[in-house]
């Protein structure tokens, strides 16, 4: 139940930004997006209907104003997208490691492979856009090396002996920098609602 709510916020999401968006390509990935995922929506309220079970209201159109001005440049809905479906593909395994049914595991499965395509699409649209930048490149090692001792874990202590980060720890701090643009996009974006917000109560105050 807690996937169904999910799948239709994220449909209510993509409704507004193919609404907005000015961008064809980007108006095209997202409706392929939203045509794939509502008929999976469907087959899960199928399953809940057929075991019993009650379905849950999640987002409705009515909970999006299609009208409402954007507050972003082109781009922004891509980088959003990506970050949904990056959030997915961990979610989609984990699940599959507590399914049994058939039926559910088929699902999974279906749900997994639409996320890893749409991820491939979303980046390689940022990157033909500039809008993301590939990672640096890095040396390929030309010899073996063992940890000969505890200190390489305190490497990374600000207050410690430093090393070369490796290419795990590489990997991961420049995901954690993608997503997080992302993240600050979002917050001011926020921040200017409630600006907007906060500035139109003070005008109507009345004075006495």
């Amino acid at each position: 139940m807690d996937d169904l709510s999910k799948k239709s916020m994220i449909l209510r999401i993509l409704e507004y930004f193919i609404e907005k968006s000015d961008d064809q390509r980007a108006k095209d990935l997202m409706s392929d997006l939203w045509n794939q995922l509502h008929p999976i929506i469907m087959e899960m309220k199928t399953t809940l209907e057929n075991e019993g079970a009650v379905i849950p209201e999640g987002f409705t159109k009515e909970d999006v104003n299609l009208d409402a001005p954007k507050l972003w440049d082109n781009g922004f809905d891509i980088m959003l997208c990506r970050v949904l479906k990056e959030i997915s593909m961990g979610m989609y395994v984990l699940h599959l490691t507590m399914a049994y049914r058939q039926d559910i595991i088929k699902l999974y499965k279906k749900m997994s492979e639409v996320t890893e395509n749409f991820y491939g699409h979303f980046t390689q649209y940022l990157l033909d856009k500039n809008l993301y930048t590939r990672p640096t490149f890095v040396v390929m090692p030309t010899s073996t090396n063992y940890i000969s001792g505890e200190d390489y874990l305190k490497g990374t202590n600000i207050f410690g002996n430093k090393r070369t980060l490796n290419t795990v720890e590489f990997g991961n701090l420049y995901r954690m920098i993608e997503t997080n643009i992302t993240g600050i996009f979002i917050s001011h974006t926020t921040a200017s609602v409630f600006a907007y917000r906060a500035t139109f109560t003070i005008v109507f105050i009345p004075t006495f």
